[in-house]
Formats: structure tokens, sequence, C-alpha cells
């Protein structure tokens, strides 16, 4: 093989990196989501509810950092995967950007087994 395959194929294999860093922050983003659900609508589970703000911050935090090491890995690649890849990036830190908000006033609660929502926007703590 010559040098310029051989780049071609190195090129090709950091884009297939970045696409799986890329996949697994996606996986992890999204299931931190998932896990402010029922913070995003408190009308629809109204009382108490068990308090995963701790766990949804690290699988925030996690995404955050495989979206860091997917972008790492795509500086080598060609101009067309950086720019999918850049606009993959820009959709998912939105997507971090509002999980965070909406586990942002839950980390209070820290210590707490339970919350619940009230009407002003607050969280109020429970012990079980």
């Amino acid at each position: 093989m010559s040098a310029d395959a051989d780049e071609r194929v190195l090129a090709v294999a950091r884009g297939l990196g970045a696409l799986g860093l890329l996949v697994v922050a996606a996986a992890l983003i999204v299931a931190a989501g998932a896990g402010t659900t029922e913070a995003a609508d408190p009308g629809a589970f109204p009382g108490i509810r068990a308090n995963h703000a701790w766990s949804v911050l690290v699988l925030l935090v996690l995404g955050l950092a495989a979206l860091l090491c997917a972008g790492l890995v795509a500086r080598r690649t060609g101009r067309v995967a950086r720019v999918v890849l850049a606009v993959a990036v820009a959709g998912l830190v939105l997507l971090g950007g509002r999980v965070a908000w909406e586990v942002a006033p839950m980390l209070g609660c820290g210590g707490a087994d339970g919350l619940a929502r009230q009407a002003d926007g607050s969280y109020a703590c429970y012990d079980r």
C-alpha cells in the first residue's frame, strides 16, 4: 500500500471511531434525559418521586466527555466527517443543556431519597 492509501485507511478508522463515540455519547445523554422525564412534566407525575438527580448528572457528564473524545478523534478525519460530527455534537450539546436545566433545581435535594415539585418550580426534599 502507498502512504496515501494508508492515510485514507487511518482517516476512515478515525471517522468510525468518532462515530462510535458519538453513538455512546448520544445514548448517555438520552438516558440522562429519560431520568428527568418526571421533573419535566410534574402534572403527569404528582407527588413524591425518587430522587435520581445525581445519577442523571453522572450520565450527563459521561455523555459530554464522550462528545469531547469524539471531537478529539475526529480532528484528523476528512472535512465532511468533521462537519457532520460538528452538527451532531451541537445537537447533543443542546439536548445536554436542556437536561442540565431540568436537573439543576433537583441537586439541592442531593441527600434525600425523594422529592416533589412545588407549584413555583422548586423542589421539596423528603427522606422516606
